[in-house]
């Protein structure tokens, strides 16, 4: 894309940019690369505000976090246990999650609930993970290697 209009709709100049959309159920996903005006990468924290968190619910937490950390993905602390007197409802009660960081800083969490919550049902589901060529190595779900593919392209 390569439109003063859209940028000027973004609060920019204008907006030269790659992008992909992918649709999970209408769920709308954008991976954006913006070519000018080239952004700086946001180093997000979790309680930073206007953090953007995304969350991806596996099967086997434990073979998953360790196929993780086994290609060099970097977690951002020790994984979780979600245990009484911290968490509510009591339904999250083992839920076990872990957080990292997408090469632009975005926050990612890999979640393994242990009961069937609102919330947990419309989670999605960490199919598969690749190696991806950043100086460090950070997670890249399968259903999202296309989009990237093509941005990279």
């Amino acid at each position: 894309m390569d439109s003063v209009p859209f940028g000027r709709s973004q609060g920019l100049p204008v907006a030269r940019l790659r992008y992909a959309t992918i649709d999970i159920d209408g769920l709308g996903i954008d991976l954006i690369q913006f070519t000018d005006p080239v952004g700086e990468r946001t180093n997000g924290r979790a309680n930073r505000p206007g953090s953007v968190h995304l969350c991806f619910k596996v099967d086997d937490f434990d073979a998953v976090h360790r196929r993780m950390e086994d290609a060099g993905y970097d977690f951002l602390g020790g994984d979780c246990t979600f245990i009484a007197g911290e968490v509510t409802p009591d339904a999250a009660l083992g839920t076990r999650v872990a957080y990292f960081n997408d090469p632009d800083g975005t926050n990612l969490e890999i979640i393994e609930p242990r009961e069937a919550s609102p919330t947990s049902r419309d989670l999605i589901p960490l199919r598969g993970l690749r190696r991806v060529p950043y100086p460090r190595r950070r997670c890249i779900p399968a259903r999202l290697e296309k989009a990237v593919a093509r941005l990279r392209s």
